[in-house]
């Protein structure tokens, strides 16, 4: 079970329980919403609650930076109506699931869209049984590990999805042109490796796509126009060949190349209406809008 961390929240501890009064009606508490009609509590905002209670008709838990450390609790599993489960903390591994792992947790939480456990230990590999509804599925520094599988990209409802610093490995599946509303990808600090797909960056909805500190090698192919992108960060792999065309005609894209591409040409980052590329064989400038200063 959960015991309180004053000092594990970063300085942002704060129990909202400490308002509550039995004398008053709960759905007037901080951090507690009912619903209008039935007057059920369907919303916990616990930040930094010394306490966690099952509701079963509980569609909203928040307890994000709340000082908790220890176990998560398994019960959390039967709030099946759950449509939002944040429980993330900025203490690194202070909190873990217990001797049941990950899949389990999921098993009943088939109506999540939204689900926040940054820097949860859980030390597992992914598993394949995540609600289909989920938006947004982010899990950075959660000790993930294995194959990255392809059902994660079988969610095609999914907008941002954050499984950076983790240590996954394997490719980038192909089926990834399936998440047509995905604004925000972070694969970062793992070990992905092989070439990374063209149709990542046509995806119609991306805006930010962060693959640096990985083991991608090979060329990134030329790609149809795409007028979301707005940063792009391959740094740290083993890219080689010249920077495509498509990503040189993205208007409003910040490009991160700086480490480890093996090419003529090195791009540091473009950004609308300002280009910078290095030669490198004698660091002249190839070409310059706009600024005379190589980053």
């Amino acid at each position: 079970m959960f015991t309180i961390n004053p000092n594990g929240s970063g300085g942002y501890y704060n129990s909202r329980t400490l308002s509550w009064n039995e004398s008053t009606d709960c759905c007037s508490w901080n951090g507690v919403h009912c619903d209008e009609m039935t007057g059920q509590v369907i919303e916990l905002h616990l930040l930094c609650s010394e306490q966690f209670v099952s509701f079963q008709h509980l569609m909203h838990l928040d307890l994000m930076y709340s000082g908790f450390t220890g176990i998560i609790p398994a019960e959390i599993s039967h709030l099946s109506k759950l449509q939002v489960l944040s429980i993330s903390t900025v203490d690194p591994y202070g909190l873990r699931l217990g001797s049941y792992n990950f899949e389990p947790l999921l098993k009943n939480l088939t109506q999540l869209t939204k689900l926040h456990l940054d820097s949860v230990s859980i030390c597992s590999t992914i598993p394949l049984n995540f609600s289909s509804y989920l938006t947004t599925l982010w899990l950075p520094s959660t000790q993930l590990r294995g194959v990255l599988p392809e059902r994660v990209f079988h969610l095609s409802n999914l907008e941002h999805l954050h499984l950076s610093f983790n240590s996954l490995t394997g490719l980038i599946p192909s089926n990834v042109s399936g998440l047509q509303n995905l604004q925000l990808l972070y694969l970062s600090s793992n070990y992905l490796n092989g070439t990374i797909p063209y149709c990542i960056f046509s995806l119609p909805s991306l805006q930010l796509l962060d693959l640096r500190n990985n083991s991608f090698s090979g060329k990134i192919q030329e790609f149809k126009f795409n007028n979301t992108l707005e940063f792009v960060s391959v740094k740290q792999n083993q890219l080689q060949g010249p920077i495509p065309k498509s990503l040189l005609d993205l208007q409003d894209l910040k490009l991160k190349t700086a480490k480890n591409w093996t090419y003529t040409l090195q791009c540091y980052y473009i950004r609308k209406h300002r280009l910078l590329l290095r030669r490198l064989e004698n660091k002249e400038v190839y070409r310059n809008y706009g600024e005379q200063n190589i980053l």
